[in-house]
Formats: C-alpha cells, sequence, structure tokens
C-alpha cells in the first residue's frame, strides 16, 4: 500500500481504525508523508533521463498508481472540508454551555471540518461568556454561520453576531437591552464596591454595543440608545437593522450531522 492508498483508508476509516486521541499526530504524519512523496516524485521527473531504462518503466508505472491514488485522497479531502456540521444551542449563555461548544468546534476542527452553523435560541445570561463565544468563533479557521431559530435575548446577540452570515426563522425574535446584576437579599455595597461594579456594567455594554454595531453597519450612537431603550425586533425588523441576513425556515439538511448543546 502506497502513501496515498495508506491516507485514502485512513481518512475514510480513522473513526473506526485510530483512537481519537491519536488523530492529531496522525494527522501530522500524513502531511509529513505528503511532503516527502512530492519531492521524490520532482526529483524524479527532473532527473529520469540518468535512470536505466527497466528501472524508469518501473518508476512511470508506480507515479501513475500514486497519482490516481493522490487524486481519490484530493477529493476525499475536498468532501471532508465541504461538510458542515450543525450546533443547536438551546439554553442560556454560560460556563458549562459555551466550555462544550468550544470544544465540540476544536474537535470537529481537527477532523478537517471548517463550516459550522450554529442553531441559535437562548434567553441569554452571562455576558462574559457571550463575549467570549464571540471572540472564539470569529476567531477560529472556519466558517461560521448563526441561525436564530426561537429567540436569541440579551448577551446571547453576541453568539449569534458571530456568524459570517447570519439567519433567521421567520417567526424568530431578539432582544436587546440594558445590563444589570442581581444582588443576594443582605448584601452590602460601599461606595467603593458599587462604583467597580458600575464600571464593570458600563465596559460591558460597551463592548456589546460595538460588536453589535460592527456587524450591523449602524452607528455606535444608536446602538447604545437602543441598549438603554431595549428593543425587541421581529426577523423583517432584524433584517432591516442588519442582524440578519436572510429569514429562511429550514433549518438543515436531511442527512446533517446535528450536536445539541442544551
Amino acid at each position: 500500500m502506497n502513501y496515498f492508498h495508506f491516507a485514502f483508508v485512513y481518512e475514510q476509516y480513522k473513526q473506526d481504525l485510530v483512537s481519537q486521541e491519536y488523530w492529531g499526530i496522525y494527522d501530522k504524519w500524513i502531511k509529513k508523508l505528503s511532503k516527502y512523496s512530492s519531492i521524490f516524485t520532482d526529483m524524479y521527473q527532473t532527473s529520469k533521463e540518468y535512470f536505466e531504462p527497466s528501472l524508469k518503466g518501473y518508476i512511470d508505472d508506480y507515479l501513475k498508481t500514486l497519482e490516481t491514488s493522490q487524486n481519490i485522497y484530493k477529493k476525499q479531502e475536498d468532501k471532508m472540508s465541504q461538510q458542515t456540521v450543525y450546533i443547536r444551542y438551546f439554553g442560556p449563555i454560560d460556563d458549562d454551555r459555551v466550555k462544550k461548544l468550544m470544544c465540540t468546534l476544536e474537535q470537529k476542527l481537527k477532523e478537517g471540518i471548517d463550516r459550522f452553523v450554529i442553531l441559535i435560541s437562548s434567553s441569554g445570561g452571562s455576558v462574559f461568556h457571550g463575549i467570549s463565544a464571540y471572540n472564539f468563533l470569529k476567531g477560529i479557521p472556519a466558517e461560521i454561520l448563526t441561525c436564530n431559530f426561537g429567540s436569541t435575548d440579551s448577551s446571547a446577540i453576541c453568539l449569534f453576531c458571530a456568524g459570517s452570515t447570519r439567519l433567521c426563522v421567520p417567526h424568530g425574535r431578539f432582544l436587546i437591552h440594558g445590563l444589570g446584576f442581581d444582588v443576594p437579599a443582605s448584601t452590602r455595597f460601599d461606595e467603593k464596591s458599587l462604583g467597580e461594579r458600575m464600571t464593570n456594567l458600563k465596559n460591558e455594554r460597551e463592548t456589546i454595543c460595538r460588536i453589535i454595531a460592527d456587524n450591523t453597519g449602524n452607528k455606535l450612537e444608536e446602538v447604545e440608545q437602543d441598549m438603554f431603550t431595549g428593543i425587541t425586533l421581529t426577523a423583517e425588523q432584524a433584517k432591516n437593522y442588519g442582524l440578519v441576513h436572510e429569514i429562511k425556515s429550514e433549518l438543515f439538511e436531511k442527512q446533517a450531522e446535528v450536536i445539541s448543546i442544551t
């Protein structure tokens, strides 16, 4: 079995043949073999006139087989890269769910997937985790699409804005509002600690406003006013606002891989 035969079989059946924890090691090895195989082919083509005729015929036949295998492997690799994974995020923006989202994306990237659709319905939650999820999604080497399939509120807007293409079902809605914090009973704030809380709230609000403004094309001052006032947008209104690119009912194809985060 030559390199490309091995590479093709490995990519096709690695879930059954190789423990997941070793995928990264094997992937690096495959790429290194590919490099050396290409170097050998180039060297032979530039100096084949110096080879014995019988040996030359053998190498020519081998390289034809190699090229055929390489084409098969390339088609398989292209197919892998074109696959889309759907992630259904249903629940609040919190530590557990955002960590699970990040880990899922990291694992799928290692498997060669570079296109994700994140289906979102969330009442919001932690601003810290919403902003972190946004920055993470914007920074990974993958195409990210987001889709509101219910209601996307508060800090979940940050997660939604991470999509380079943003979709919404016809009856979806969005809620943009100001920030606050819960105070346990009998909690006492002195002037310093209360001032720190208010500064943190202001910074978080400004960050969310910048995220929305950057991704919708609206003026920052207008977004800030909308947050202070509090606005609810239908799918059509969100499209006019610049938050949504397209309104569609279909969420994914029949045979699509859908991972649930609830």
